[in-house]
């Protein structure tokens, strides 16, 4: 997964080309990134509710 990020460089990366690279949980996966201080950015649209998931 890191070298998928890698590759990315400043392309954002979706959940689910990340499930497709056969990462089964990417939220649990950059969760645990962030918390090991590797920098993320939620790319995501904002949803009905104006909030990004």
């Amino acid at each position: 997964m890191l070298e998928r990020l890698r590759v990315a460089g400043e392309t954002p990366v979706t959940f689910a080309e990340l499930r497709g690279g056969e990462i089964d949980f990417p939220a649990a996966v950059m969760g645990e990134l962030e918390l090991n201080a590797y920098a993320s950015t939620n790319a995501a649209p904002p949803n009905a509710f104006g909030r990004a998931f």
